[in-house]
């Protein structure tokens, strides 16, 4: 998740992005913050204001310079074929995707340009439409990654239920998430164990598992007439096809419009690519499973505007869901037609 704003105490300054403006044979252009979270990203202008670029500076010890280059790999793959509208990946003077940066205060860094790309998250009030292409989108996103012949050196993080909610999970512990206190600790314990033995008997069904985005929210969507371009792919990785549809609806899960997003998504996903049963069925627990993923987020986030806008509330919706997940009721299970119990 990448989704916070700048804080001046913890982001590279712009004067020391020179080097990095320089290397990509932009001298004169000046860099300005958008936000900052596992990285810090930068849009880059030109003396007189336009959009040129934008650079991301992934943060020390995040991802392996290997993790880094299989992703631009595939979002170079996904420009090639057309199918997805993804940013270019800009070069170096001397021809690299990826530039180090010496800042003062630390290790070198890795940075990456990426193509500017007009358009904005989808306006409330059109979300319906755009999940419904968003569906389209994704299971072309997936039926690329299925068929892509990838690079031998191709390193992405493998997730199942243990990298994301147990013992070694990705984003961290829990503890600290707001409002999760010792007793909700345990239903949420709890949940994630019911939630382990369900995607079991889905596996064991043959879901469908390969290469997603691995963060579809809102901010990571541009909308731009009617063409929809998908950007940052630094959580792209190997899981189950459908916990893109879970990422898609992080932090709206109790808008009223969750219920008819989901069904959008699913129905433009169908119109590209069938579902097996097994797969329609593990979606609501994808969901809850996604939402205690990012409990885990908020817990190692907890001083970003994110976690003081959306944490609490959303915190207290997935203690909320997870009662519900334990006494049988999963929640948008009925929104899709399913069986609303274990």
């Amino acid at each position: 998740m990448n989704e916070t704003a700048c804080d001046s105490a913890v982001r590279t300054p712009a004067a020391e992005l020179q080097p990095i403006l320089n290397a990509f044979g932009m001298p004169v252009a000046v860099a300005r913050c958008v936000n900052v979270s596992e990285n810090q990203t930068f849009r880059i202008d030109s003396p007189q204001g336009k959009p040129l670029a934008v650079l991301r500076i992934y943060r020390a010890q995040h991802r392996e310079e290997a993790e880094i280059r299989s992703e631009l790999d595939w979002m170079e793959a996904l420009c090639v074929a057309g199918d997805v509208r993804t940013p270019s990946i800009l070069r170096t003077m001397s021809g690299d995707r990826l530039c180090p940066l010496f800042a003062s205060g630390g290790s070198p860094r890795i940075c990456v340009v990426f193509e500017f790309l007009q358009g904005s998250e989808p306006p409330e009030n059109e979300r319906h439409k755009w999940f419904r292409r968003l569906g389209v989108v994704s299971a072309k996103l997936h039926g690329h990654g299925a068929a892509w012949n990838a690079p031998e050196a191709f390193r992405r993080p493998h997730l199942d239920w243990e990298a994301l909610v147990g013992e070694r999970a990705v984003w961290g512990p829990r503890c600290g998430a707001p409002g999760l206190d010792a007793d909700a600790e345990r239903e949420i314990v709890a949940a994630a164990a019911l939630l382990r033995e369900s995607l079991a008997e889905f596996d064991a069904q043959g879901l469908t598992r390969g290469l997603i985005h691995g963060d579809l929210r809102l901010a990571n969507l541009l909308v731009d007439g009617e063409d929809l371009a998908l950007i940052d792919f630094d959580d792209c990785a190997f899981a189950w096809h459908l916990f893109d549809v879970a990422t898609s609806l992080s932090l709206i899960e109790d808008d009223p419009q969750a219920p008819e997003l989901l069904n959008a998504w699913v129905d433009g996903y169908t119109r590209v690519k069938s579902l097996a049963a097994s797969d329609l069925r593990s979606i609501p627990h994808l969901i809850m499973l996604r939402r205690i993923q990012v409990l885990s987020w908020f817990a190692g986030h907890a001083d970003t505007d994110v976690t003081r806008t959306h944490g609490p509330a959303v915190v207290a919706g997935t203690i909320a869901a997870a009662r519900q997940y334990l006494d049988g009721r999963i929640p948008f299970a009925a929104d899709l037609g399913l069986p609303g119990t274990h």
